[in-house]
Formats: C-alpha cells, sequence, structure tokens
C-alpha cells in the first residue's frame, strides 16, 4: 500500500504544479484586470481621454470574473490536497488513534464519490453550455465552466489518497500527525515530521525522578537549567 500511495502522490505533486500556476496566474491577472479602470478613473482627472478610456475597456470586468472562478476552484483542489477544506470534525475530533483513522477512511470515501458525481454532472452540464455564448462576444459558457469537472476530478482523487493513508493508519497504526497534534507546515498527505523538529523531540518525554525530562526515545535526560 506504502508504494501504492507514494506513486499517487507523485502524480498528485504534478497536478498541484499545474494548479498552482493557474491559481497564481488568474488571480494576479484579475487583479490587474480590476485595478486599471480605476487607476485610469484617477488618472482622468487631470488627463480627460484617459477618463473615457474605462468605458472602451468594458471586457475587463467579465473576464476578471471568469479569473475568480478559475483561481476559486483551483484554490479548492489544492485545500483539499493539504487537508484544509472545510470539514466537520465534531465527532471526529473526540476520537483518537485507530478510530480517527477508520472515521477517516469513511469520510474521504464519501467525500470522494460525492465530487465524482458531482464532476460527471458539471461535465454534462459544460457539454450542454460549450456553444452557448456569454455576455461578452466571443466567450461561451463551457470553456468557462470547463474548470468545474476538472477541479471536481481532482478532488475526488485527493480524497481517495486521504481514505488510503487513513486506511494505512488504521491498519498498522501509523497515523497522520494531524491525529498526534499540529500538522507540519507544508506537510501534506500523511508527511510526518522529521526526528529534529521541536514537535517531534518534544513527543514523548516524561518527568524523571530528579526533576528533569526524560525522552520515551532513549535519547538521554534532560535536565533544566
Amino acid at each position: 500500500m506504502g508504494s501504492l500511495i507514494a506513486l499517487l502522490k507523485a502524480i498528485d505533486r504534478g497536478i498541484a504544479g499545474v494548479e498552482m500556476a493557474v491559481g497564481v496566474g488568474a488571480t494576479a491577472g484579475m487583479l490587474v484586470l480590476v485595478l486599471i479602470p480605476f487607476a485610469l478613473r484617477a488618472v482622468g482627472t487631470w488627463y480627460e481621454p484617459a477618463a473615457r478610456l474605462p468605458g472602451e475597456l468594458f471586457w475587463m470586468a467579465p473576464v476578471s470574473r471568469f479569473l475568480l472562478f478559475w483561481a476559486t476552484f483551483a484554490g479548492a483542489s489544492l485545500a483539499t490536497r493539504s487537508r484544509r477544506h472545510i470539514a466537520i470534525d465534531v465527532v471526529t475530533k473526540s476520537l483518537s488513534g485507530r478510530a480517527r483513522a477508520t472515521a477517516g477512511v469513511v469520510a474521504a470515501l464519501v467525500a470522494a464519490a460525492f465530487c465524482a458525481i458531482t464532476a460527471v454532472v458539471g461535465a454534462f452540464v459544460v457539454r450542454e453550455n460549450w456553444d452557448q455564448p456569454e455576455v461578452l462576444r466571443g466567450f461561451y459558457k463551457g470553456p468557462v465552466q470547463l474548470v468545474i469537472p476538472i477541479a471536481l476530478a481532482i478532488m475526488s482523487f485527493r480524497f481517495l489518497i486521504t481514505a488510503l493513508e487513513d486506511l494505512r493508519g488504521a491498519i498498522t497504526g501509523a497515523y497522520l500527525r494531524a491525529y498526534e497534534g499540529a500538522a507540519e507546515p507544508g506537510a501534506h498527505h500523511g508527511e510526518r515530521p522529521s526526528e529534529g523538529a521541536p514537535e517531534a523531540r518534544g513527543r514523548g518525554r516524561r518527568p524523571n525522578a530528579e526533576g528533569g525530562e526524560e525522552s520515551g526515545r532513549g535519547t538521554g535526560t534532560e535536565r533544566p537549567s
């Protein structure tokens, strides 16, 4: 199972690179298109020709909305990769160990199925709207909406990775960092902290008879200065 998860995560890293480029590019383009009209109006207060330009650049507003649409779905998919998506953990946060990992498997499989079904529906909608004109001449609804099934399919794929990781945790006891404490920044899909990290060094210590701390990993006794 470990080799399968490693393969899927390697594929996921490649997908994430493309998503990051799309998200950053769409966000940057959206900001530029939104700010240009404001800048032209400001310049137009003392240079009259500039004040007339925003009316001629009417296409910027709808294009910026299209870019926001793509950036939003790219960001939602990336949040799923790092397990930062919206989750209701009223029940699972009270669990620990294998119970939480098992619950994670069920939740991830349900989420993967939901995203997969929604992606299929989204693909059908995109096909139906492919030639439907948008408000802006020259744009069509289908290409603009194409990000919906793509992002949902990727999210389904990532939920499957999450389910496999939690299943491995439920079977072997190799639980994710999320089950043991705060996640290390930048950790994705079950990556564990390095042994030198403060969280890793501090885990498992217990007080000794002399008032210091003894490491549960056999690294010796530490006494406060």
